[in-house]
């Protein structure tokens, strides 16, 4: 069974920064798909654990925070960046 993946509205603010600034649209949308399958299928496999349930993940030069909620099988993407 898989999870929900959704965005807050901080992460959807970064990932429309990310959107108007990025110079390949093709390979963000590439690395945005490997992250959402990712996440989608076993998020607590993904990346690496933070203070009081966060997570932080990596998928190509993207660098993203999320929140797991196992009861109800939804990740939450608080925040997006582009590592440099």
């Amino acid at each position: 069974m898989s999870y929900r993946v959704i965005w807050d509205s901080a992460g959807e603010n970064d990932l429309r920064a990310l959107w108007h600034t990025t110079a390949d649209l093709d390979e963000l949308e590439r690395a945005l798909l490997r992250l959402d399958t990712a996440l989608a299928a076993d998020p607590l496999k993904v990346g690496e654990s933070r203070a009081v349930n966060r997570r932080i993940g990596f998928e190509a030069n993207l660098v993203y925070e999320f929140t797991v909620d196992k009861p109800n099988r939804t990740v939450i993407i608080s925040a997006i960046w582009r590592h440099k």
